[in-house]
């Protein structure tokens, strides 16, 4: 069982009065698996992940003060977790394409027509944050890759709970990440950001060369990682991206070769 910071208070004031049972709130402490978890503007946000990445939360409470609060009423929570979706998630359009592209799903919203529970959105931290050293993880350069995902996923939540009709799922898509660059242009005007920008470009360099001498080296497949590291820090990073799509194709095509052989 998991339980958060809200949830033991709740329990604890129920202690208190009385409402139920010290020693059941006791026992369910004792035995339950405890994350963080933050109240923004009414919503929720959940830190789901193992124990020792605590604070996350507080670069998605940042991101929301960017947000215009009406565009977040019906929004229940925001979680963070290091597990892909399963179910309905899974067989979704958008799921396989991201799956697909090679760069993997960074985050999804789940409105009330898709679960049984107010809308959410969920951010998948590995593919957000991996590519940047842990101990920029608490610098605003990790609030800048969430804000790119979190900005995403509200906007679809703006287009679904406002009920404007999309032509196609390719245009709703095309309207949220109008929406993220929009969120990205604001915040670059405080100094912060503008080095939190600064220093995701330098990491995304630095894969990009390390993944050349491990090319260079023979370790193909550990160059490709790095490629894919810097597209996931810059996705318009030119030389990261022609590196990783020829890589990849020689790899495919000596895979290929080996086994017609």
């Amino acid at each position: 069982m998991i339980v958060d910071n809200v949830q033991i208070r709740s329990l604890t004031a129920k202690s208190a009065s009385h409402s139920i049972d010290s020693n059941v709130v006791k026992t369910i402490l004792e035995n339950a698996e405890f994350r963080w978890s933050a109240l923004t503007n009414g919503i929720q946000i959940c830190n789901r992940l193992p124990p020792g990445r605590p604070g996350l939360e507080r670069h998605v409470a940042r991101v929301l003060e960017w947000v215009d609060q009406p565009s977040l009423a019906g929004l229940k929570r925001i979680e963070l977790v290091d597990q892909l979706p399963s179910g309905e998630m899974r067989v979704s359009p958008r799921y396989r394409a991201q799956i697909a592209s090679g760069m993997g799903l960074r985050g999804w919203y789940a409105d009330p027509t898709m679960t049984s529970e107010p809308a959410y959105i969920v951010l998948y931290i590995p593919h957000i944050l991996s590519a940047l050293p842990r101990w920029l993880w608490w610098t605003s350069a990790a609030t800048i890759l969430i804000a790119r995902t979190l900005a995403h996923e509200v906007a679809h939540h703006i287009v679904r709970s406002s009920g404007v009709k999309m032509s196609s799922e390719a245009e709703e898509e095309s309207a949220a990440n109008n929406y993220a660059l929009d969120m990205r242009t604001r915040i670059r005007r405080l100094i912060k950001y503008r080095l939190g920008e600064w220093l995701i470009r330098e990491v995304a360099d630095d894969h990009w060369l390390w993944g050349l001498t491990c090319w260079k080296d023979g370790e193909h497949e550990r160059a490709v990682r790095h490629f894919l590291q810097a597209l996931r820090l810059v996705p318009d990073h030119q030389d990261a991206n022609h590196w990783y799509w020829w890589a990849t194709h020689e790899i495919e095509e000596k895979k290929y070769w080996t086994c017609a052989i």
